[in-house]
């Protein structure tokens, strides 16, 4: 395995769950014989897996950092906490009724299907806070700061997709058919709210936002008939290495679809009061439910495939391998194949059918020209609202403020010039300086230097860490059955120091160690154990269902942040089961089987201090070397 192959197998795999942008309903028969596979992760093991996976300390890093804040006076607390799963599973089986279709130059052929079936789901919610404080009573500004940030944040993908090819008794395809849904939503808020105060003034701001965007395909259905029909099953079973180079013979894809767009903006608590307007006049509210619909034919396509539809896929085959297909122990011999592990041309079809109903008919407005129409609104409307800086001549008009003592008379009766500077400052101008003053005559800037020197020394001892990631080579295949002439699994390898290789994901198999020397929580699945698992995946389309909240406990953030934790975030807690007591909040802080940390993994509040604490190691490193 070279690095290449390496990066290759990291980015194939990552992309794997991104590559299933479709949706499913349900097949009115699946075979007895079906071949059942899927993958499974729960997101509240996400931190031990990065801990085991590089050895990266991040708790520790953590704690030194609140520490180093403590130690120069500031009270600093950062929690989060974030749950769900990712799934996707496929099931394929052959059905022998024959049946008529005509490809695409008018011939006529007796076919039988082959169906596949792909159900993804993914749902995770992520809450964090973070606080800080400080406050110096010695002097007699007593300066004061209070900084509060909540954040929140749900992904949401539910789609499912029934593919269907159409093949002759001596495994010529002629066409496939696809039928698809999918709802896809992101959605994120955040609170800050600051409290600054010295000299007897203060400026407090409590401000929320959020966005909500969805897309949403309430159909997509789609044709594939080839020119004529196509050996490409074949060609895989000899296992030698080809292109198959389709342009002439492709044919053509035809469909529809039904699609709708949403979105939901919001922004509250901008300090208006504190320049002098009413508190709401920059309050921001904006949403809407765009529905589309349309149809596409790749002959007419000017967008995707100008000249018809035609592409060239690369199969290159390696290593043979017995792998387990099943969870009753059958076994079936498999040929390492560098491609996705669906049926070939499947991805062709997916992402052309996908990409007309992303992009739309064009007839309608678009969820980001909706957005930016109602922003650029809004942006209007304030700048008729709030005008800044204006001075008020001794007549009652006024002026810009930048007008005055220019050498002009702008005002009627010459007032605005000769003016003290003095009588320029503003109330809020006046407030600030008040306020910096006392910060200036404390131990603020003392007690920053002292965080700085203290999170310093404590890097220090980081400076000699390595990621002590387990494998130093891998690679990705997908796994070709030609005993089943399709993919039956697809399989990730990893390859230690030692020059061990192992499967680190994927069926079982006699060609690898099947114990790798680091276990993740990404579960492979195959058989019976696939289909269960399925069946009970296909029933959860809502975020609820897919990261329940009986899972999601928030108590500690809520807690934490006090009157300042949104409402969004504020629910009433899971009753504990009958006969058990509920966890203290000590004990539920420490528990890293529920995600909750008080020492957070690697939410991006938290990334952003290990970032912090990275450049102070790599800050002390030069110093060292030289």
């Amino acid at each position: 395995m070279d690095g290449s192959k390496f990066r290759t197998a990291c980015i194939v795999t990552a992309l794997l769950t991104l590559s299933m942008i479709s949706a499913i309903p349900t097949a009115a028969a699946e075979g007895n014989d079906s071949i059942s596979w899927g993958v499974e992760y729960e997101w509240e093991n996400l931190n031990a897996d990065i801990e085991a996976m590089t050895g990266l300390p991040y708790n520790d890093i953590i704690q030194d950092i609140e520490d180093s804040a403590d130690y120069g006076g500031f009270n600093l607390t950062i929690l989060n906490i974030y749950s769900g799963s990712t799934s996707f599973y496929v099931e394929q089986w052959d059905d022998s009724t024959e049946q008529q279709i005509t490809d695409n130059s008018g011939d006529t052929h007796t076919v039988s299907t082959r169906v596949t079936e792909i159900t993804l789901r993914h749902g995770m919610l992520y809450d964090a806070g973070f606080m800080v404080d400080w406050d110096d009573t010695t002097v007699m500004g007593a300066p004061s700061m209070e900084v509060v940030l909540s954040a929140d944040y749900e992904t949401i993908v539910v789609m499912d997709l029934l593919y269907t090819d159409y093949v002759t008794s001596d495994m010529m395809l002629v066409g496939s058919d696809l039928d698809a849904s999918a709802n896809w939503g992101i959605g994120a808020g955040m609170g800050l709210y600051t409290d600054i105060s010295g000299n007897g003034d203060s400026f407090e701001m409590d401000l929320n936002a959020g966005i909500d965007l969805g897309w949403a395909a309430d159909s997509i259905s789609s044709e594939w008939r080839l020119e004529h029909p196509s050996n490409v099953l074949n060609m895989m079973n000899n296992g030698n290495d080809f292109d198959w180079e389709c342009e002439a013979t492709c044919g053509k894809i035809t469909g529809s679809y039904a699609t709708t767009q949403s979105y939901d903006l919001s922004l509250t608590g901008l300090p208006m009061d504190e320049f002098g307007f009413e508190a709401d006049a920059l309050d921001l509210q904006i949403s809407d439910a765009i529905p589309d619909a349309g149809t596409f034919d790749s002959d007419d396509d000017d967008w995707m495939m100008e000249d018809g539809l035609g592409f060239e896929i690369p199969y290159t085959f390696g290593d043979q391998q017995t792998i387990t297909i099943d969870d009753g122990g059958t076994t079936t011999t498999a040929t390492e194949v560098m491609m996705d592990p669906y049926p070939p041309g499947m991805s062709i079809m997916l992402g052309y059918s996908l990409g007309n109903a992303v992009r739309g008919s064009g007839d309608q407005t678009t969820a980001a020209e909706a957005m930016m129409e109602a922003f650029e609104g809004w942006t209007e409307d304030a700048e008729e609202t709030v005008v800044f800086d204006t001075f008020t001549c001794d007549d009652g008009e006024e002026i810009p403020r930048d007008y005055v003592n220019d050498g002009e008379d702008d005002c009627a009766d010459g007032s605005d010039e000769g003016v003290d500077e003095e009588d320029l400052v503003s109330e809020l101008e006046e407030l600030a300086m008040n306020i910096y003053g006392a910060f200036e005559e404390s131990d603020f800037a003392k007690n920053l230097e002292s965080v700085g020197e203290k999170l310093e020394f404590e890097m220090e001892k980081y400076e000699d860490v390595e990621f002590e990631f387990p494998y130093v080579d891998g690679d990705y295949a997908a796994l070709w059955s030609n005993e089943h002439s399709r993919f039956v699994g697809f399989q990730l390898l990893g390859e230690t120091e030692a020059g061990n290789v192992y499967s680190v994901l994927g069926p079982e198999t006699s060609a690898y160690n099947n114990n790798p020397p680091v276990e993740i929580h990404i579960e492979y699945l195959v058989g019976a154990a696939a289909d269960e698992a399925e069946d009970a995946a296909e029933t959860a389309d809502t975020i609820e269902e897919l990261a329940p909240i009986a899972a999601h406990d928030v108590s500690a953030i809520v807690a934490a942040l006090g009157e300042h934790a949104p409402e969004s975030m504020v629910v009433e807690p899971p009753a504990p089961p009958a006969g058990e007591e509920e966890e203290s909040e000590t004990s539920v802080e420490e528990s890293e089987s529920g995600g909750l940390l008080g020492l957070p993994g690697p939410g991006f509040i938290s990334v952003g201090f290990v970032v912090i604490g990275a450049a102070m190691v790599a800050r002390i490193m030069p110093r060292r070397q030289e």
